[in-house]
């Protein structure tokens, strides 16, 4: 009868002790996810990619080193971003088929779903993929947004260099998160209506200003030129679209500011003799 006790009691003291240690596995899996919650959503996922897969060259990017390029009524709006991650697979040939998201990032965006969801933002299906296959966008890419927060997953299926990486290359996964499409409409809209690109996979961030010249990159998702507005009233004029300097005609007509041309040959131009004219001080 003794013997029967101590067994019992052994058996009362092992089901104690699996039931402890499950209620602390639990309650620890729900602090980390509790933790993981209050963190901004790109922090969330950038250690949720590391646990999975922690061979990914991690990074979190400045602010102003990622943007957010949004789709708003034909208008191609690039919106700064306030949070970003950058993850690179590298080392690693180009599938076969060429499907880059399938191959190196499916772990990570089935983590963007759930993340996104649980956190209360919901697809944009205008501004992402139809699939890892679409081709529309050259990246893949996916797009949530929750009241004024705008957030895009793009996968870059070429091998790139990449911020953060050095001399390093690889296949890259960003995500940016920013919140001012209000004030980026304002700014943008009037100079991609000037340039004649609504409508157009382009957009345009303004390089430099100087009074009321304002020289801006215009790109093409892979390519891109440099063109000089001046605004006059509430509209802007085009006064060159260029890679290469200009002719200093057009400088000198309309007293473009050499500090305005710094993508275009420099801020020099060319004479009608074809000399090379260095840009004033």
């Amino acid at each position: 009868m003794r013997q029967k006790n101590i067994l019992f009691f052994i058996l009362v003291a092992i089901l104690c002790a699996l039931a402890i240690a499950g209620w602390l596995i639990v309650f620890k899996q729900k602090s980390s996810a509790e933790r993981l919650a209050q963190l901004p959503v790109t922090q969330e996922l950038l250690e949720r990619f590391i646990k999975v897969d922690p061979a990914l060259d991690a990074h979190t990017q400045t602010p102003s080193s990622a943007s957010v390029w949004w789709n708003d009524a034909g208008y191609n709006i690039i919106i700064p971003s306030i949070e970003s991650i950058l993850v690179a697979v590298t080392n690693e040939r180009a599938p076969l088929d060429g499907n880059v998201p399938d191959a190196y990032f499916s772990e990570e965006l089935k983590i963007v779903r759930d993340v996104f969801s649980r956190r209360g933002f919901v697809p944009n299906k205008k501004n992402s993929s139809a699939s890892t296959k679409d081709t529309r966008f050259y990246d893949y890419v996916q797009a949530y947004e929750k009241d004024d927060e705008l957030c895009t997953v793009t996968v870059n299926p070429d091998l790139s260099s990449y911020e953060g990486g050095g001399a390093k290359i690889g296949y890259t996964l960003i995500v940016s998160c920013g919140n001012t499409l209000t004030e980026a409409k304002a700014r943008q809209r009037p100079l991609l209506d000037a340039l004649g690109l609504r409508d157009k996979e382009a957009v345009v961030r303004i390089v430099k200003q100087h009074g009321a010249f304002f020289e801006v990159s215009m790109g093409y998702r892979r390519t891109g030129q440099a063109a000089v507005l001046k605004q006059e009233g509430d509209r802007y004029r085009v006064l060159l679209i260029s890679q290469e300097s200009p002719p200093c005609e057009i400088i000198d007509k309309e007293k473009i500011p050499s500090d305005v041309l710094s993508s275009i040959g420099q801020g020099g131009c060319y004479t009608d003799t074809g000399a090379y004219r260095e840009p004033s001080l």
